[in-house]
């Protein structure tokens, strides 16, 4: 990984110095004020921000303090030559600082401290990434989806009511499933859930969202997308699924034997799609729901299929 230093100073000879001393050790950047500092930290993600105290048009506990409401993994240090206790206890109070340091700061401390600083970063966004992945998958857990659906939902309102924009959902379950497990084990059913996983990962694009739900049942979010692209998307996963041949090659490869799988056990896809446009106020759970009644007509109506949720049914 190649973190971003960001060194905020108003002083361009000072931040002159550091990227010539740190540049070849750290992926610096410097901003010349607050004012700059603020920009590139709404446009670019940061590991670490080193922020002087003294500058005229924010201080550096105020400008570290906004950043941590704004970017709150960003791990903040501020550097100074007025090392006082009441300044020290405001800046670690107020803007949550990880390390106070003081001017001159040799080279070695820096390095040091931005290393700490750094590895403190890895775990935080580690530790945040877990809680939302699904450790079998890869993929994005339940609750990350529940969270995602809201987020699009509100972004769509915000910004796409007037276009009458749609996003789409897709609600999956895998065929047969059940077989799988009590034939072959429990590790034979993990294999078919991350081959599909990875299946998923190769035909979307990266604007989408996938999800395992739970169990073989796997949602995914299209944004921008209406029931026509939804279907087109339902209709190559299926394509896939058969051109990898129900992963059966990765089945035998991971029993040590051949299999021979009875047709009506085949691996497939059943697939629900519903729609939501930003011209109405939706309830996302009401969305996936759909999705899901649509889900049970494609089982009903003999597996193998994707049926589209009809408005008003």
């Amino acid at each position: 990984m190649n973190e971003k230093i960001l060194f905020v100073d108003d002083e361009q000879n000072v931040l002159d110095a550091i990227r010539a001393i740190y540049r070849k050790i750290f992926s610096i950047e410097t901003a010349l004020g607050a004012k700059e500092g603020l920009a590139k930290i709404a446009a670019d993600e940061y590991a670490v921000v080193v922020a002087d105290m003294r500058m005229p048009e924010m201080d550096g506990v105020e400008f570290l303090s906004y950043i941590k409401e704004n970017s709150p993994d960003t791990v903040r240090m501020m550097l100074t030559g007025n090392a006082d206790l009441d300044t020290a206890v405001k800046a670690v109070n107020n803007g949550n600082i990880f390390r106070f340091l003081t001017k001159p700061c040799p080279k070695e401390t820096m390095i040091k401290m931005i290393n700490q600083a750094i590895t403190h970063y890895r775990e935080t966004t580690e530790n945040k990434k877990a809680a939302t992945i699904d450790t079998l998958t890869g993929l994005f857990n339940r609750k990350e989806l529940e969270k995602k659906l809201n987020l699009e939902n509100e972004r769509m309102q915000r910004y796409h009511k007037k276009d009458n924009i749609a996003f789409s959902v897709l609600f999956i379950d895998l065929d047969n499933f059940k077989y799988y497990n009590d034939t072959f084990g429990h590790g034979a059913g993990d294999l078919l859930l991350q081959e599909f996983a990875a299946l998923l990962k190769r035909l979307l694009r990266t604007v989408d969202f996938a999800a395992r739900f739970g169990g073989d049942e796997f949602v995914i979010l299209l944004p921008e997308t209406e029931t026509e692209g939804a279907s087109t998307t339902a209709c190559r996963i299926k394509e896939e699924l058969t051109e990898n041949k129900q992963f059966q090659p990765e089945l035998e490869a991971l029993l040590g034997t051949t299999v021979n799988i009875p047709e009506k056990y085949q691996l497939t896809a059943s697939i629900g799609i519903s729609e939501c446009r930003a011209c109405k106020t939706f309830d996302v759970r009401q969305l996936v729901e759909e999705a899901d009644n649509a889900l049970l007509e494609a089982k009903c109506a003999g597996k193998d299929c994707f049926i589209v949720w009809k408005s008003g049914e």
